[in-house]
């Protein structure tokens, strides 16, 4: 309580609720854009959270989400150095991790100069949000681990005990996920691969995208950016997510999800583009 969060912008506007739950703070630092490369993060930003101690706790999605950007080799040592001087942890959120699409996966399990949570999951691996079995991979130098991991076990025993049948089921559910990834991510390539042929023509744009089960699409600027995803649901009827929901600064981008059948995902996307087209003045 008191401390500091540091979060990535653009992200997943989940980390703020959870950390004001346990009366904690956030504070930022962003990843930026260019196409067609991808996205870079901003690391002297990073060095100067952890020069002001700005942060008890830094906080890392790999692949990020919406923006799929797994963590490269320069920015992977520029947090390592900041949590390190910052006298801090890292969270490491690696549930979209097997679902790579542009780019290669990387890991911080194992991580062993400063404390790692690596988290993972059934409701990515098997497709299934109803399945609530999660799991933490702690790492690090082992005088800090041991306290740690002691208390862990209070947590989990304390608060979110396991339930008996997914329990006893874990060892047949990780075979099976096993088949699932393959099979996601190829409706994932599929549907990235559809969204570039329909969406990624001028006045459009499709961004890069290394992994994870979304994709960002950059919109003309016919309709205003709070405007468009309401008017994408009422007269088109489809659903996507607005840029500013995760932080994005372009008032025009659309988060598109690439889980949906692939018949279904190219006529969404169809759609799309005819829907705003008419919208041109």
């Amino acid at each position: 309580p008191g401390q500091a969060i540091a979060i990535p912008a653009p992200g997943y506007p989940l980390i703020e609720p959870l950390a004001a739950l346990a009366r904690a703070t956030t504070v930022t630092y962003r990843w930026h854009y260019l196409h067609p490369h991808g996205w870079w993060a901003d690391t002297n930003a990073i060095a100067g959270l952890a020069r002001r101690r700005a942060f008890g706790v830094f906080a890392l999605v790999n692949p990020e989400n919406p923006t799929g950007i797994y963590t490269d080799a320069q920015t992977r040592q520029a947090v390592l150095d900041a949590v390190a001087n910052a006298g801090a942890a890292l969270i490491a959120d690696e549930v979209f991790n097997p679902f790579a699409l542009d780019g290669q996966p990387t890991t911080l399990a194992g991580e062993d100069q400063v404390v790692v949570f690596t988290l993972g999951g059934l409701s990515k691996s098997l497709c299934a949000p109803q399945m609530k079995l999660a799991w933490i991979r702690l790492s690090g130098p082992p005088p800090a681990t041991k306290p740690i991991r002691e208390l862990l076990d209070q947590i989990a025993d304390t608060l979110l005990p396991v339930s008996s049948p997914v329990a006893l089921a874990l060892p047949d559910l990780l075979d099976l996920s096993d088949a699932v990834i393959p099979h996601t991510r190829h409706r994932l390539a599929t549907n990235l691969a559809t969204a570039r042929r329909v969406l990624d023509q001028a006045p459009y744009r499709v961004r890069r995208c290394e992994g994870g089960w979304s994709v960002i699409v950059d919109a003309p600027r016919y309709v205003d950016g709070d405007d468009l995803p309401i008017r994408l649901m009422r007269e088109a009827h489809l659903a996507v997510h607005p840029g500013w929901f995760y932080d994005l600064p372009d008032d025009a981008a659309l988060v598109l999800s690439l889980l949906p059948h692939p018949d279904q995902f190219a006529t969404s996307c169809h759609n799309l583009r005819a829907a705003i087209d008419a919208w041109a003045p």
